[in-house]
């Protein structure tokens, strides 16, 4: 797989040559793209189905061109970068009539030339505004890859219930469980869901999992030689998980879990009080992706053992 990103935080790749990078990296209609936003730690992968050609660039260029000439002008016309920015909100508007990324780069592009921010922030807005304008034209289906594009969870929904945490806040509670060789219960906080998902459908994601409390060890040896009694992997479905006590309060979104990390994503430089590895984790029937705070290496085929809680989107297969 040739997987194409853009780091806000190094790159300095002109749109046109990331044009040509794009469908440079597109095979059978497919291009696999990585984003790195500020706000996150780590990049966001996508499997992007494209249905354009080489015949299509020179037409998509005079189109990416037009909108920087539009952009650039109604920055122009206003007196100070400090005035409001209605004007080029209507500018945008009638430059992208449909609501989307597009418009939203368009107006961010727009934004940071009005404000007259330093030329490598205007040439990043430029670059995401023309993979906007790519994927607008000639992205027929895209899909979240959580890590590297590997294979997501195949779990069947049993019912949704609610879940009070112990602060007394309540959240909806997606109950579903694995489909075999073993069947076993799981639990996950609901983000976001497919409202057509019924009781005994399928469905396809990948948990998103927040240690409470986790020891990680070089090989499944190591970990048995540890103490460990239970299978490796196993999976427990249990209640508010307390790593001091064991407690289990009531059935919740917490497992018991012993593992085996297959992919590895890790940010040194994250504060304590974050996450600094994000790991792809097959534990019993299931794979999850699991954030955690660990001070030291962790590596592919190391063995974790402890309690996470789990949360996720809930899509139909």
């Amino acid at each position: 797989m040739k997987e194409i990103g853009f780091d806000i935080f190094e790159s300095q790749i002109t749109p046109e040559a990331y044009l040509k990078e794009l469908f440079a990296h597109t095979e059978d209609g497919v291009l696999f793209l990585s984003r790195q936003e500020a706000e996150e730690d780590f990049p966001r992968h996508y499997r992007c189905r494209m249905s354009w050609t080489e015949e299509d660039l020179p037409a998509l260029l005079e189109e990416y061109h037009n909108m920087i000439t539009v952009l650039s002008a109604t920055a122009k016309e206003v007196a100070s970068p400090d005035d409001d920015p209605e004007h080029l909100v209507s500018a945008v508007w009638e430059l992208v009539p449909e609501e989307g990324e597009l418009q939203i780069h368009a107006w961010r592009t727009g934004r940071v030339m009005q404000l007259e921010a330093p030329d490598l922030i205007v040439q990043n807005e430029m670059v995401r505004l023309m993979e906007a304008l790519i994927l607008c034209r000639f992205c027929t289906a895209q899909d979240r890859l959580y890590m590297k594009g590997e294979p997501l969870s195949k779990l069947v929904l049993v019912e949704y219930s609610s879940y009070e945490d112990e602060d007394g806040e309540k959240w909806l509670m997606a109950k579903l469980r694995t489909t075999g060789p073993q069947v076993l219960p799981v639990n996950v906080l609901v983000w976001g869901r497919d409202y057509s998902l019924q009781p005994g459908d399928l469905c396809a994601f990948l948990p998103d999992g927040s240690e409470c409390g986790i020891k990680v060890y070089s090989s499944e040896e190591a970990l048995l030689a540890d103490g460990c009694s239970i299978p490796v992997p196993s999976m427990t479905v249990t209640g508010a998980f307390s790593p001091e006590d064991g407690e289990n309060k009531e059935e919740g979104p917490y497992i018991q879990f012993t593992g085996k990390v297959l992919e590895v994503d890790s940010h040194p430089e994250a504060d304590p009080m974050r996450y600094n590895y994000r790991l792809l984790v097959e534990t019993a029937e299931m794979l999850f992706r699991l954030d955690l705070w660990h001070e030291g290496r962790i590596e592919v085929g190391n063995f974790l053992h402890g309690a996470a809680w789990l949360c996720g989107t809930v899509t139909k297969a």
